[in-house]
């Protein structure tokens, strides 16, 4: 496919890089979503690396800057938060994770906002971490509160 003629008249009309969208099921979505933020009483915020892949750093930096929850990142998302920040409470590795942070994770967060997962054995302390999926958007089995919407 990398090399297949492509007519010179596709150039003509600009290439659509937003997608305008009030669908229902966009809706539904951010209903759901804000629900879950309004209702949690301990969200936190877990930023993996395909927010890097996908460019969209600047755009979760400054929705980070504004929720200013408790932030965590596995190992492969370092980057894509600034330490510095009070929010940064750490990296969460699963059961390799300084002392506190697992238990942040997975024991005292009743929401689990991950952005960007990449589930590889490194990223996820040999597949040591153990998230609710309750408290996951998305998850292994069971469905989530966000999944029971119809997301």
């Amino acid at each position: 496919m990398a090399h297949k003629p492509v007519p010179a008249s596709a150039l003509e009309k600009p290439l659509l890089l937003n997608r305008p969208s009030k669908s229902p099921a966009e809706e539904t979505a951010l209903h759901a979503v804000l629900s879950a933020l309004y209702t949690a009483r301990n969200p936190v915020i877990l930023v993996d690396a395909l927010i890097l892949q996908f460019g969209l750093r600047p755009l979760v930096r400054n929705l980070l800057d504004h929720l200013k929850f408790p932030t965590f990142c596995p190992f492969m998302g370092k980057s894509v938060i600034e330490e510095s920040k009070p929010y940064f409470y750490g990296t969460y590795s699963g059961k390799v994770s300084y002392p506190g942070i697992q238990k942040s994770l997975e024991e005292d967060s009743d929401l689990v906002v991950h952005i960007g997962p990449l589930p590889t054995n490194m990223n996820t302390g040999g597949f040591s971490a153990k998230i609710n999926p309750e408290k996951l958007d998305s998850d292994s089995g069971k469905q989530s509160k966000l999944q029971r919407t119809g997301i």
